[in-house]
């Protein structure tokens, strides 16, 4: 009988852990997805701003909202932390 209390606390205990697992997973996947979102809108945001500086020919920092921006001939290119965004002119 006691065999069977033990088998029944140590499956109890590893369903126990499996759930605090997923909540931990569950919680570092939301902040990650969190974090891109924001990346996301700001350099949307960064875009915008380097478009109206473009349209009223004003001079265009190397630097903004933390995106370090590159001029190409068919757009520019906003990169930070290794991740990139591309935008292109024309077709």
């Amino acid at each position: 009988m006691k065999g069977f209390i033990l088998v029944d606390a140590l499956f109890g205990i590893l369903v126990l852990l499996i759930s605090i697992g997923f909540v931990f997973q569950t919680v570092a996947l939301y902040e990650t997805v969190n974090q891109r979102a924001f990346e996301y809108d700001l350099a949307n945001r960064t875009v915008v701003n380097v478009l109206v500086r473009q349209f009223v020919k004003c001079e265009i920092c190397k630097n903004i909202n933390g995106f370090e921006i590159i001029e190409k001939e068919d757009g520019f290119t906003l990169s930070k932390n290794n991740v990139d965004f591309h935008v292109h002119f024309g077709r």
